[in-house]
Parts: structure tokens; sequence; C-alpha cells
């Protein structure tokens, strides 16, 4: 028996070729599906800022793009903020700590800020 390129056993035919094109449709739905399951778990920037830390245990930061669920990163922008992550007033944004269209509040963990730490942050909203 001839063997032919791709295995199989002789040409291809009209039964042939619409089952490999009800195969690669198949496969591309269920690709296009996979996209759109992903889709959702994929994070999208929201709004960038900067905010210098007020000298006290809280600073509020008003911005109407942080929702419920929204996860606010912060990096440090000069030495003191720097001096400030590295130490046990570590600062932090917690969940609860959002008000959807309005603001978040950085806390440190413990005492407070000398009001010279400058941050940059990052708002991030899922889809």
């Amino acid at each position: 028996m001839r063997q032919f390129p791709g295995g199989g056993e002789g040409p291809l035919t009209a039964s042939s070729n619409d089952d490999g094109v009800t195969m690669l449709r198949s496969i591309a739905q269920n690709i296009a599906a996979l996209v759109q399951a992903f889709a959702g778990l994929i994070a999208v920037a929201g709004t960038t800022g900067q905010v210098t830390l007020a000298a006290a245990a809280s600073t509020v930061v008003p911005n109407v793009t942080v929702q419920a669920g929204s996860v606010v990163i912060l990096t440090a922008a000069n030495a003191a903020a720097g001096t400030l992550v590295g130490s046990a007033e570590s600062p932090y944004v917690a969940a609860a700590d959002h008000v959807a269209g309005e603001s978040f509040t950085i806390r440190t963990a413990s005492g407070a800020a000398s009001g010279t730490e400058i941050f940059t942050y990052q708002i991030v909203n899922t889809i």
C-alpha cells in the first residue's frame, strides 16, 4: 500500500476535505472561546499618578477610576519613600480603603510618614 505525505492511504477526497475543514473550524472556535475566557483575567491599566504622602498615618488620594476591586501598585519615587518602604512603617493600600469612583487611601503599617515621601501609583482594573 502506498503512503502519501502526511499519512493516509491515498489522495484526499471531497469527503475528507470536508472533514478537515470541519475540524479546523472547530479548532478556531475553541481558540476564540479560550481567548474570550482569558480576556477577563487580563488586567487593564487604569490610571497612573504621583502622590506626596502627608505627615500622617494615612493619605487619601482622589482618583475617579478606582473601583472596589482595583489593585493599586505603589512605587517609591524618591529616597524618603524608599526608606519608608524598607521600614516598619511600610505603606500599603487595603481594598477596604477604596471608595469606588472617588479615592483610595495609602496607610502606613505603624507610625506616620514624614510628609516628604513621593510615590508613583498605578491603578489596575480587570476587564
